[in-house]
């Protein structure tokens, strides 16, 4: 999402997305964290590669763009304020 998008928003609309891209971001470091440690597991327990540990790490690219767009609300909203 751009910068000029929530320049368009309200403080309350810019609060909510904030919210929600903390609590969504959360839930994707603990499913990924989860889906790490049960391919570790496998891994080990197996003694064979686990390719969904590569899904795990791949997916983790998200976080980056999740975070930084939190970070840009904020700083929106601290400009308002």
């Amino acid at each position: 999402m751009k910068q000029d998008e929530f320049k368009n928003m309200s403080i309350e609309e810019l609060k909510g997305k904030s919210k929600t891209l903390k609590f969504l971001g959360g839930m994707l470091i603990g499913v990924l964290s989860v889906l790490l440690i049960v391919s570790i597991y496998l891994s080990v327990v197996n003694k064979e590669f686990n390719p969904s540990m590569i899904v795990a790490i791949a997916l983790s690219a998200v976080l980056p763009s999740i975070f930084m767009s939190i970070k840009r609300i904020e700083k929106e909203m601290a400009s308002r304020s």
